[in-house]
């Protein structure tokens, strides 16, 4: 292969498209917070024995893929409008809350 990942195993396939390009298709998603190294194989050699060459390119690339994150945009709770003869309002708080409230029976 003209390249391995560092640090983690992920299962793929690997193909050459053409004589001078080389695709890798994982088995699944890329999980969340994948932060690897790609590492050329600077032993490869084309049929002929002509070493390879990065050009410009850097020995090793870093991968990264974003981390999840989750917004809550509203909460509905049918026990904190009855106990507050329906004027709860989640969004409602002090400056130093964290919102929206969720109570116990919150639905998002």
């Amino acid at each position: 292969m003209p390249f391995f990942f560092e640090e983690e195993d992920i299962p793929g396939r690997f193909r050459w498209v053409t004589t001078s390009i080389a695709r890798f298709d994982p088995l699944g998603s890329w999980r969340p917070d994948l932060d690897l190294d790609l590492v050329w194989n600077t032993n490869l050699t084309t049929y002929d024995g002509v070493p390879l060459s990065l050009g410009s390119l850097p020995p090793r690339v870093r991968l990264r893929t974003p981390s999840l994150t989750v917004s809550l945009i509203s909460v509905g709770s049918e026990e904190a409008l009855r106990l507050t003869d329906d004027h709860w309002d989640g969004q409602v708080g002090m400056e130093d809350e964290f919102l929206p409230e969720v109570p116990p029976d919150g639905e998002p």
